[in-house]
């Protein structure tokens, strides 16, 4: 921001003068200062109604964004760490935890996927006890590919076994 007056030259050093581009910075600065208010929803409009210049106005509206994704990332993160397989499928499951992991991603905060398949080994229940011991015995990395594919395979292979299936479809 240009100071609105300026010290002269050494030889009056005491004598300030109007610094003539102060009032055109103004000017823009107020007309980029309203074009962000009228852009902004009524309530951040609140939020920087205190504001004088766009500055301080994408400033506060950056803090707020940061404290918004940050919130996200604590929710996003719980959610994952608290998610059970329960009565879903584990397409289903996958499915939801995926889309964890995407909402991780968009908030800048990528998972890996060991991450994410432990998050997911973590929510089966004990019927999946198998899978997740030999799972969690690797050696080599493991994709959120392999893990499907082992865990739809168990789950196909339970359903086959259970009293009142046939055994003539598989899903």
């Amino acid at each position: 921001m240009p100071a609105r007056m300026v010290a002269k030259a050494a030889d009056k050093p005491e004598e300030l003068i109007p610094n003539s581009d102060y009032d055109e910075w103004v000017g823009k600065d107020q007309t980029i200062f309203n074009y962000l208010y009228s852009s902004v929803s009524k309530d951040v409009q609140v939020q920087v109604s205190n504001c004088t210049t766009s500055a301080e106005m994408w400033k506060v509206i950056q803090d707020m964004n940061a404290a918004q994704s940050r919130g996200r990332v604590i929710n996003t993160r719980m959610a994952l760490a608290h998610a059970q397989k329960g009565s879903s499928t584990v397409a289903e499951f996958f499915s939801k935890m995926k889309g964890l992991a995407d909402d991780m991603a968009a908030a800048a905060k990528k998972l890996d996927d060991e991450e994410v398949a432990s998050y997911i080994l973590a929510g089966l229940d004990m019927d999946f006890d198998p899978v997740v011991s030999s799972m969690s015995s690797r050696v080599e990395s493991l994709t959120i590919g392999e893990l499907y594919t082992h865990l739809v395979s168990w789950e196909q292979r339970m359903d086959l076994r259970q009293p009142n299936n046939s055994g003539t479809s598989v899903n």
